[in-house]
């Protein structure tokens, strides 16, 4: 009764479903983040992260589409496809709060010239670069593999770098959901 009157109808569905959406993934976000649910779906997709390592908004959104499918008979295929995109905003904001709004990369590197790149990379982003001793099976060739995480800002000037010395390069970029330590979480030496 205390909201009863407060808001104003809208006239346009989709804008209602962006905010919506918005607004419903913030929410989730910061229940997520205090470590509970809003119960629902919510308590499904909690209990598959912490048993089964499933990502929670997508497992949320999996259910939910389930259940929006089978309404689609109560409520018609323009509210279902609204729905939908309400539901698929609310997915991607709840993965910014949960995951933060800056994600980082891990990316590894083969390459005939990987002392040249962990330099490079070393001397021009001021990035630590692990190196890891390996062989190849088919040719038991020896070769260094590099290893390095970097913010998602900085990841076209690191495939740079990596190109300019060594076009040849083997690269795999990696989503990280969680980094903490020197360089991200704790302020460099300086």
């Amino acid at each position: 009764h205390i909201t009863e009157g407060l808001g104003n109808p809208l006239d346009d569905t989709l804008l209602g479903a962006i905010f919506a959406g918005i607004l419903a993934g913030v929410g989730l976000g910061l229940v997520f983040r205090g470590g509970g649910t809003s119960g629902g779906s919510a308590v499904i997709a909690r209990l598959a992260n912490q048993y089964l390592d499933w990502n929670i908004s997508k497992t949320m959104l999996a259910i939910d589409l389930l259940v929006v499918a089978s309404a689609y008979f109560v409520i018609g295929g323009e509210k279902t496809m609204y729905t939908i995109i309400s539901l698929y905003i609310g997915t991607k904001v709840l993965d910014y709060i949960i995951e933060g709004l800056n994600p980082r990369k891990a990316i590894t590197i083969i390459s005939h010239r990987s002392a040249e790149v962990a330099e490079q990379v070393n001397k021009k982003m001021q990035r630590g670069v692990t190196v890891f001793s390996a062989h190849g099976s088919y040719t038991k060739e020896a070769k260094d593999v590099l290893y390095v995480v970097v913010n998602k800002q900085e990841l076209l000037e690191l495939k740079r770098i990596i190109h300019k010395v060594d076009e040849q390069a083997f690269v795999v970029v990696h989503d990280v959901r969680d980094v903490f330590g020197v360089g991200f979480t704790i302020p460099k030496a300086g």
